[in-house]
């Protein structure tokens, strides 16, 4: 009996190392929060006046994947009427991740802007940095 104490001790005490340990591992990345980061672009003219873009597309270019978001009709509008469009959100890169991609803009139906965007994310799988232009300003 007190083998079979001593053993159940031990394997108690094994289990809870390791379980603190990992907890330990996994927090080296601090407390993740449910907030949504979206990485966005601002589009103005000379003056600093947003410029309301026809159309605009983002491109992966690991994967030549159109990873535009989906706006409504109401979130376009606020984009144009802002001249703030989104590039990236949380959702669409993973955890410790980086990614490539390119923002075009259009404007009558011809594409007047080209930018190329490298984005990471921390290991909660948010957005950290964005490495490109996000201060667009058009002639």
């Amino acid at each position: 009996k007190k083998m079979r104490t001593f053993f159940s001790r031990s394997l108690l005490f094994i289990f809870l190392t390791v379980a603190v340990s990992s907890c330990e591992i996994n927090s080296s990345c601090g407390a993740c929060t449910d907030e949504l980061r979206i990485a966005t672009v601002s589009v103005t003219d000379q003056n600093q006046s947003p410029i309301a873009l026809d159309d605009f597309q983002v491109i992966n270019l690991q994967t030549n994947e159109n990873i535009t978001a989906d706006l409504s009709a109401e979130e376009l509008l606020d984009a144009q009427q802002n001249g703030r469009y989104p590039i990236l959100d949380d959702s669409q890169i993973g955890a410790s991740d980086a990614i490539s991609i390119q923002f075009q803009g259009f404007l009558d139906g011809t594409q007047v802007i080209t930018e190329e965007y490298l984005i990471t994310a921390d290991c909660c799988n948010h957005i950290e940095s964005v490495v490109g232009n996000q201060n667009i300003i058009l002639q």
